[in-house]
């Protein structure tokens, strides 16, 4: 099929397509979205050229998407990725039907997302993208949400941010609770009596109370142990030591199972 249509990037790159495999875009076909282009034809080659706003990064990486082609040796930038997305949405493309687990443009973004998690949550958010706001949504367990502005909570939509601020409050809510009770005592003996698992439980519930006061969503499975086991040094009972030791591992084990993201 002779290509017909001629793309022209905000730098005058052009793209030489087929109408038929971007046929939701301003070609005549797709009238509400006129307004973000303009068109002239070229009758002598029978061509009709349209101008996009879309720099020639993020509309090349919307043809691959559209002709299904790999631009792994294109390596886009996640602001590109980002863009590209957007613009699907804006040309009347659904990106839910190419955003998707296992997709090239969904394997791409999901990659990057470390570097700018919050870009990548927010457009996500922006186009009902659940199945990439969930992995991404852990990348964010280190940003304290009260330090979001405004600005940056109005780009997240509603029921996205609300996800958000539920998954760092039921973690950490999660780890007080498991913190609360103390090693299990073991049976007095003539060396180590009750007054000795007293002193014990309140070493422990003073550490554990200051983990958790100063613990964020994504404190770390070394940092939690290594607090309580730092008790162990005031202990000179080795059943004292072994039950403090059991009671961390099971506090680590609990902790490697909560959920970590939205």
């Amino acid at each position: 099929m002779p290509l017909n249509l001629i793309l022209v990037s905000s730098v005058d790159v052009c793209f030489y397509v087929h109408t038929s495999q971007v046929h939701t875009w301003p070609d005549g076909s797709n009238k509400s979205s006129t307004s973000h282009t303009s068109s002239e034809s070229k009758p002598e080659h029978n061509l009709k050229l349209v101008h996009v706003p879309e720099s020639a990064g993020v509309l090349n990486v919307v043809l691959h998407v559209l002709y299904s082609l790999s631009y792994d040796h294109y390596n886009p930038s996640l602001e590109s990725l980002v863009s590209a997305v957007d613009a699907l949405s804006i040309y009347g493309l659904a990106p839910q039907a190419y955003v998707v687990p296992y997709a090239p443009l969904y394997q791409h973004i999901l990659s990057q997302a470390p570097t700018n998690p919050l870009l990548v949550y927010s457009l996500a958010a922006r186009h009902d993208l659940y199945e990439l706001a969930t992995p991404v949504s852990a990348y964010l367990l280190s940003i304290p949400l009260g330090t979001f502005t405004d600005n940056t909570a109005s780009q997240i939509e509603p029921r996205y941010l609300k996800r958000l601020f539920v998954l760092h409050v039921e973690r950490v809510q999660e780890l007080k609770r498991m913190l609360h009770s103390p090693p299990y005592p073991h049976p007095p003996t003539y060396k180590c009596d009750f007054a000795e698992h007293k002193r014990l439980s309140r070493a422990w519930a003073l550490t554990a109370g200051y983990i958790a006061w100063e613990a964020q969503p994504d404190i770390s499975a070394g940092t939690i142990r290594d607090a309580l086991l730092s008790l162990a040094k005031h202990l000179s009972c080795d059943m004292c030591q072994q039950r403090l030791s059991e009671r961390v591992r099971e506090v680590l084990a609990q902790w490697a199972f909560v959920k970590r993201t939205i």
